[in-house]
């Protein structure tokens, strides 16, 4: 499992051309293609900001591991780009001519589209 990983900062040049706080955004990919993205705030504490990169880290690192297992059981099959909506977010696969989708955080939907993909197929 191979992850690519691409840092920013956001810095604020003006509220009108930026109004995202001081931060950091994160955008990795993996072979299947993009992963969702990190984005950490600057609070001022670096130990702070360590920690919620560990932590974001993390996850990513989970749904990379839930697509890369995916993609070992069903050789050919072919993920979708996440989609974030205003309730969360929508993560899929298409297999076999089958679409399957999962919500609503970006690591449990990767989650149940694991499970459910199980279930259903052989």
């Amino acid at each position: 499992m191979a992850l690519s990983f691409r840092l920013s900062l956001i810095g604020k040049v003006s509220a009108a051309k930026d109004p995202e706080p001081p931060g950091f955004r994160i955008r990795s990919h993996d072979f299947h293609g993009p992963l969702p993205e990190i984005v950490v705030h600057d609070t001022g504490d670096s130990l702070a900001i360590l920690d919620d990169i560990s932590r974001e880290a993390a996850k990513v690192n989970a749904i990379a591991r839930h697509r890369e297992e995916l993609a070992a059981m069903y050789p050919g099959c072919r993920f979708l780009p996440h989609t974030v909506l205003d309730g969360g977010v929508v993560v899929g696969m298409q297999v076999d001519g089958r679409t399957f989708l999962a919500a609503p955080t970006f690591w449990q939907a990767y989650g149940k589209l694991r499970r459910r993909v199980f279930r259903k197929l052989p």
